[in-house]
């Protein structure tokens, strides 16, 4: 990404249960505590902020595939 990353990204799972299961635990990335929260009530994604500066979308699907199916991860960048 050519632009700088705004420090939070949304996180899509296939399954209500999958958001369950991750927004159960805390977690980290880079050694850093990031915040994770439904993003819209009823739906399967959420908000995930306070991501290291060079956070990819793709570590970000790799960190919370471990919950389950990820059918999307973004990274918000600033143009």
């Amino acid at each position: 990404p050519d632009g700088r990353s705004r420090g939070f990204g949304y996180v899509t799972f296939s399954k209500t249960s999958e958001v369950t299961a991750a927004l159960r635990v805390s977690h980290q990335m880079d050694g850093r505590h990031i915040d994770v929260k439904r993003a819209v009530p009823g739906t399967n994604k959420i908000f995930v902020g306070g991501l290291p500066q060079n956070t990819a979308a793709s570590e970000l699907r790799e960190h919370f595939e471990a919950f389950g199916v990820v059918s999307d991860a973004v990274v918000m960048i600033d143009p």
